[in-house]
């Protein structure tokens, strides 16, 4: 069941009754379409339609990230495909102990949180508000793409999902992370906690390996 199997089995199968079904083949196309909304309303600059999808720390660090915005200015980030279909790399659970007060709850509490790797092609553009004349003479503002340096795009990229890969598309991996809470046994929905790096991932599969050996050579020696 690979490196996340024993923490699912152990969910799955003893934690919570009755036993919740992991669907873990849908967990990487959860990831996908929370990390397309968090993304491009970010690069917008309006998170207010993502809040509920989002953790209360992550959500505080894109809202710090965005208040250095020059008003009026904003992005568009576009994921033109992915390079690797995303896959679930992390999958384990945390227990927590009932609220406080509540010593004689016999309910699960806890955090779930898989770890997805999105392998894509990404780019993102600046957007300038630029001064138009309109039908009848009369003047007005249109949102146009722009470079690095402030000019404008061709007309073929100012085209949203016109299919045209700019030049200056990057190649991304992403480690992210998604989370979501159990309370009294009951599951709620999946949320973005963030992001991870790959050697982080190698370092969990190292301790995960390590306390393995441990356990063996403990039976062993008994």
């Amino acid at each position: 069941m690979g490196f996340w199997g024993y923490s699912a089995l152990m969910y799955r199968y003893w934690m919570v009754r009755p036993t919740p079904r992991l669907h873990l083949r849908r967990i990487p196309g959860v990831a996908r379409e929370l990390h397309v909304s968090m993304m491009r309303h970010f690069a917008e600059g309006n998170l207010h339609p993502v809040e509920k999808d989002l953790c209360a720390g992550l959500l505080r660090s894109l809202r710090a990230r965005l208040a250095p915005r020059t008003p009026g200015m904003s992005m568009r980030w576009t994921l033109h495909r992915y390079l690797a279909r995303p896959r679930l790399m992390s999958y384990k659970v945390v227990l927590l102990p009932p609220p406080a007060g509540d010593q004689r709850d016999t309910e699960v509490h806890g955090l779930v949180q898989a770890v997805v790797r999105i392998h894509s092609l990404q780019s993102v553009r600046h957007v300038k508000r630029v001064r138009t004349r309109e039908e009848g003479g009369r003047l007005g503002t249109r949102e146009m793409l722009v470079d690095v340096h402030g000019a404008l795009l061709p007309d073929e990229e100012q085209v949203a999902d016109s299919g045209v890969v700019p030049k200056d598309a990057k190649a991304a991996v992403e480690y992210l992370v998604i989370q979501k809470s159990v309370r009294k046994s009951k599951e709620g929905p999946w949320m973005v906690w963030g992001t991870t790096e790959e050697t982080s991932l190698e370092k969990l599969r190292a301790d995960h390996k390590k306390s393995q050996q441990i356990k063996l050579s403990g039976k062993s020696s008994a």
